[in-house]
């Protein structure tokens, strides 16, 4: 009678694990990694992001540094002609060019603003279209969890990297972001 019951737990233990051991094994392999620094560094729509958004700040760089010139011209001609003004007429003078200095720096601070604005609705946007290419790429491969790879701390080998194909995916599908300044 005890061999009996023995040999029944036996035979039942090996069952359970015949039926759970598939579904964890199942649920190990429904593990997916992105490598995100490389999809950000390498897709076609953050290359153009990146090239825009450098242009953009570039030229904004360039414009101040003209405005600067200028700017130091017209005081260096202001202090030149300090002798042959009345006080009246160079002080008047002195706070229109302060003024107008004021609001170039605000015009310039607008301009920079209106540029990380742009520049984060255009991330945003590659940001959706990324998480919507990592959600058809898992759905593809039968995938139930998608982690960033360096998130990733142990895979005993049955993780799948999806990197290739998301990063495929989203150059069919946004290769070109547009960063529109305002």
């Amino acid at each position: 009678m005890k061999l009996m019951k023995s040999l029944f737990a036996v035979c039942a233990l090996v069952f359970a694990s015949a039926v759970v051991m598939p579904a964890a094994a199942q649920a190990v392999e429904s593990i997916a990694v992105v490598d995100l620094a490389k999809i950000m560094r390498d897709s076609k729509a953050a290359k153009s992001l990146q090239s825009q958004r450098k242009k953009h700040q570039e030229d904004c760089r360039a414009s101040c540094k003209k405005q600067e010139t200028s700017f130091r011209s017209q005081t260096e001609k202001l202090v030149k002609q300090r002798s042959v003004l009345s006080a009246e007429d160079f002080k008047k003078r002195q706070l229109a060019l302060r003024k107008k200095i004021a609001d170039a720096e605000i015009k310039f601070r607008k301009r920079e603003q209106k540029i990380r604005q742009a520049g984060a609705k255009a991330q945003q946007e590659l940001n959706q279209a990324l998480q919507g290419v990592v959600a058809e790429a898992a759905k593809g491969e039968n995938v139930s969890l998608v982690v960033p790879k360096n998130m990733l701390l142990y895979s005993s080998g049955n993780t799948k990297d999806l990197t290739g194909k998301t990063l495929e995916a989203l150059d069919k599908k946004l290769p070109k972001l547009t960063v529109a300044v305002k």
